[in-house]
């Protein structure tokens, strides 16, 4: 069955539009450091930032489509591997680093967390590039029926899988520290944290299900990539509270 041109360029087009509300919401955490010289919004914005980059593939489709890009098999595998893939580990210590300097969970949790996003981040990274160089099938195979798509091996899904849960339990921890708060705003602020990581974790669930090989499919990635903005609005919200979003939440 024939998919529709214009929705396969509105999928890439929303996932465009998330990665740089995701950027934006990175970039302005960060910008909070040089007011408050504090590493933890470095850490938040730049694993907040790197969130998105499984997205980017979507941004080159675009992109390679708009200008006919000639490219091999290998090309697009090895480009979409370092973006989709290699540099996701990194930003997911970030995160661990960043959660145990805002959390009051005890020492012993936190290195346990700590060596286990290090542990998972050298496993994901040794499989990806020791099965890239002798068995590139395992890490994933350019699409057939879609120009400048690669579907990743399920062997790489369940790895990926494996992160996203680890990201969705270690926020759900962040944001229920702040929902616990007696304080109203800290509490508010739990709300969104939650409401962000649940919607963040649905968005990626829906996204992993369903493929682009029919309309019904790419709709719903679609729908996923505004359910992915919202989330990270509502992560800017509640890491960061502007006092004009505060002032209008509790009159």
């Amino acid at each position: 069955m024939s998919i529709d041109p214009s929705l396969q360029i509105m999928l890439n087009v929303f996932s465009l539009i998330f990665v740089v509300v995701n950027l934006l919401v990175g970039a302005r955490i960060i910008s909070k450091y040089f007011e408050l010289r504090n590493k933890v919004f470095i850490y938040i914005g730049c694993a907040w930032i790197g969130i998105a980059f499984p997205w980017l593939p979507e941004i080159f489709n675009l992109i390679f489509r708009l200008i006919n890009l000639q490219a091999n098999d290998l090309f697009l595998l090895v480009l979409y591997a370092i973006v989709n893939l290699i540099l996701i580990p990194p930003f997911v210590i970030l995160w661990i680093l960043a959660l145990n300097k805002l959390t009051g969970i005890s020492d012993i949790f936190k290195k346990i967390l700590l060596l286990s996003a290090i542990i998972l981040s050298v496993i994901f990274e040794l499989f990806i590039l020791i099965f890239l160089s002798i068995d590139s099938p395992l890490v994933g195979t350019v699409s057939e029926t879609r120009a400048y798509t690669v579907n990743w091996s399920t062997y790489i899904n369940l790895l990926l899988i494996v992160l996203l849960v680890f990201i969705l339990l270690t926020g759900l921890i962040f944001g229920k520290e702040s929902l616990d708060s007696k304080d109203t705003i800290v509490n508010l602020k739990g709300k969104f944290l939650l409401s962000a990581f649940v919607l963040f974790a649905i968005a990626a669930a829906l996204d992993s299900i369903f493929t682009v090989q029919t309309s019904h499919g790419i709709i719903l990635k679609i729908i996923a990539r505004i359910m992915l903005m919202v989330s990270s609005i509502h992560f800017y919200i509640g890491f960061i509270m502007p006092e004009r979003i505060e002032n209008w939440l509790i009159k």
